[in-house]
């Protein structure tokens, strides 16, 4: 979940140009149209002085999900979080804020810290593919290697199956133990 970070990851493996800030949960403030807004004064959420200069983009930390469905989602989940003695988090508390390439985003945290409304701010982790292993090359140099779909006896020999056109889809299948001994 964006925001709700367990720990704080080194700057070194955090995006260079991005913070999260969540806002209060008694702030009436959540972004419109890209700024941070008090939504019952209906005006625009004072930011400290060096802010501006910084010249950052708010944006929603979920922003193909609308406020209302945010909302809704965190309604549904109130009563299941609660039996667990846990609040639902608010997510429409959160926002994503982009700098300017080569900003000191520990000075753009300052800033935004100084913000009576921000209740935390966050560096943004990097995100990684995970590695996609080979697993139809056993000469891969992962290590990583599926046996069992290899002929037998280590496996069933899905690869000739696959070969021919065989995917197991709706396939059921069953073991049997010629060895004599007795499986539980």
């Amino acid at each position: 979940m964006a925001g709700a970070l367990a720990f704080a990851e080194p700057p070194e493996r955090t995006v260079t140009d991005l913070l999260e800030v969540k806002f209060h949960s008694t702030s009436p403030v959540r972004l419109r149209n890209g700024v941070p807004t008090d939504t019952r004064a209906g005006r625009t959420v004072r930011l400290p002085q060096k802010l501006p200069a910084l010249a950052p983009t708010w944006k929603p930390s979920f922003p193909d999900v609308g406020g209302q469905a945010l909302d809704q989602l965190r309604m549904q989940a109130a009563g299941p979080m609660a039996a667990r003695g846990r609040a639902a988090p608010n997510l429409n508390r959160y926002a994503r804020v982009r700098f300017p390439a080569g900003t000191d985003l520990a000075a753009a945290e300052t800033a935004l810290r100084e913000m009576p409304e921000v209740a935390a701010t966050y560096r943004v982790p990097m995100l990684h593919l995970a590695a996609a292993p080979d697993y139809l090359n056993p000469a891969n140099e992962s290590g990583v290697w599926q046996r069992y779909v290899d002929a037998a006896p280590n496996g069933v020999d899905a690869r000739f199956a696959w070969s021919n056109g065989v995917a197991g889809a709706g396939s059921r299948c069953a073991t049997s133990n010629t060895t004599g001994t007795r499986t539980t």
